[in-house]
């Protein structure tokens, strides 16, 4: 009981101190005042703030007071660009707000142009002369345009009095008078004959000689000029000569003349060379077809002996004979004689395709298998051709087609792709027919020793244009022969046919690299 009483009364003191608070808090009235350091008066774009604060407890508030906005005040009209007789002009008036002097806005006005102005005076632009009227204007001052325009009078000649300038014997005279307005004008009339000249007799003064002419002179008795006349030149006359140096077989001779009527004046002339009297050619030994030979002979005037040598006569061939025709795998031979000696010349014919036909035997270019020691026959003049390729490549190689290992005639095409290998050919002439065409691609080349085309055809012969598959065929194998052995019958086509150097560069160069694909 006790102990709940003592609660009781703490409860009850606490009650009464809130009780006191208030109260106390209920009798504080505020009292609010502007505070002029946190407050602000509007302007035209921006709030104005008015900040309220009790003194006694520091309680405040604030209360914003709206923009003014701007509002008009003054307004300036002004001319901004003067119009004239050839432009407008502008007029701008702007308006200021009252309360903080900023351009509320800004219109312009056109002013229209205005007259032309005249000026106070005529301006001269051309003046009178004796013969031609002048021009004065009067132009705008301010764009130059011309506004009004007159002429002015000639102003005519003021002629002096006559002039007389007296002929010569040479030149006429005449009669002029001179304008007083323009000096540069002046009139002619009345013109006066030359008089012409009033000639002396003619006096020798520089007499003639042999080489030179004279000269004799006529004088004007009116005016003293001059005129000449020439005197032919007297001319040489010459003495019959005198040999002052004699000829002989090698050198000429020299004869001196004198002249007769000055003989200061001398001249010479030559005395051609006796030249050599030669007896007869004393030949030894003889020249022949290949050797020289030697003659001489002796002048009878001065002695002089005299040899030389004597060149080969050369042979005397007669008509080329043939010894052996020309074929496809050897050059034909011709043959000659001389008909002074009985030497004998040879010389090759090519084959030129006239006796080709039936049993010829295209290939394409490679090595030919006589070359490396694989034949298809005992006679070492086996010259089909292999071509080794390398099928890892994919893409088009392209070599040449060879008939009777002497002309190209066409191409064939080893196109290698999606791991197949096909061949193509073209010929390059008409005058070929293919009596037998047969090919192969092989992984070995030592089997063709063994069989003839013919042979082979039914046993590994392939077509034309048909891929083959290099893993079912070849199983894998990569460094194929393509052998092209074909049977043909032609006709020589110089248009279609060209020679097969089988020893040039390029051809030497092609081997090379087949014969490395061959070594791998």
């Amino acid at each position: 009981m006790k102990r709940f009483s003592g609660k009781l009364l703490l409860f009850l003191a606490a009650c009464v101190l809130i009780f006191a608070a208030a109260s106390a808090e209920a009798e504080h009235v505020h009292q609010y005042t502007i505070v002029s350091e946190k407050s602000y008066a509007p302007s035209c774009l921006v709030e104005g703030l008015t900040y309220y604060e009790c003194p006694g407890c520091g309680d405040h508030y604030t209360v914003t007071i709206p923009a003014v906005g701007h509002k008009p005040g003054d307004t300036v009209t002004e001319t901004t660009l003067s119009p004239t007789c050839i432009r407008t002009g502008t007029r701008t008036t702007t308006v200021y707000c009252k309360h903080c002097n900023t351009v509320i806005s800004v219109t312009t006005e056109a002013l229209p142009m205005t007259d032309h102005t005249w000026p106070s005076s005529w301006t001269v632009v051309r003046q009178a002369t004796c013969t031609t009227t002048g021009l004065e204007v009067k132009d705008c001052v301010v764009c130059s345009t011309r506004l009004d325009s007159r002429e002015i009078p000639a102003t005519g000649h003021a002629w002096g009095p006559w002039n007389t300038i007296a002929p010569t014997c040479t030149i006429g005279g005449y009669q002029y008078r001179i304008c007083g307005n323009d000096p540069s004008h002046t009139e002619r009339q009345a013109d006066i004959p030359a008089l012409g000249h009033d000639w002396g007799e003619y006096v020798l003064t520089t007499a003639p000689t042999c080489t030179t002419p004279g000269i004799e002179t006529s004088t004007c008795r009116r005016c003293g000029e001059t005129r000449t006349r020439s005197i032919p030149a007297t001319g040489h006359i010459w003495d019959a000569g005198e040999v002052t140096t004699s000829p002989t077989c090698t050198t000429p001779g020299i004869r001196e003349y004198t002249c007769l009527n000055d003989p200061s004046h001398k001249k010479s002339e030559t005395i051609p060379k006796l030249g050599h009297s030669w007896t007869r050619w004393d030949i030894d030994p003889k020249p022949t077809c290949t050797e020289k030979g030697r003659r001489r002979h002796v002048c009878t005037i001065c002695g002089k002996d005299y040899s030389e040598s004597m060149q080969p006569l050369g042979h005397d061939w007669g008509p080329w004979t043939l010894v052996r025709e020309a074929t496809p795998q050897k050059p034909g031979l011709e043959q000659r004689t001389c008909r002074r000696c009985g030497a004998k010349e040879q010389r090759e014919v090519p084959y030129d395709g006239s006796n080709a036909g039936i049993g010829s035997t295209m290939c394409v270019f490679g090595p030919r298998l006589k070359d490396v020691g694989t034949y298809l026959s005992p006679t070492s003049d086996a010259w089909y051709m292999f071509t080794p390729f390398d099928a890892s490549i994919e893409g088009s190689q392209t070599y040449e087609l060879v008939v009777d290992d002497s002309y190209i005639v066409g191409t064939a095409t080893i196109t290698v792709e999606n791991g197949a290998v096909s061949l193509t050919y073209d010929l390059n002439t008409t005058s070929l027919q293919v009596d037998l065409e047969f090919f192969t691609f092989l992984p070995d080349m030592h089997v063709l020793s063994q069989y003839e085309p013919e042979d082979l055809k039914p046993i590994c012969g392939m077509e034309p244009g048909v891929p083959y598959s290099l893993a079912d065929r070849f199983g894998g194998d990569t460094n194929l022969v393509l052998y092209f052995c074909s049977r043909v019958t032609y006709t020589y086509d110089a248009a279609g046919m060209s020679a097969l150097n089988y020893f040039s560069a390029y051809h030497q160069a092609l081997l090379n690299n087949m014969f490395r694909i061959m070594d791998q």
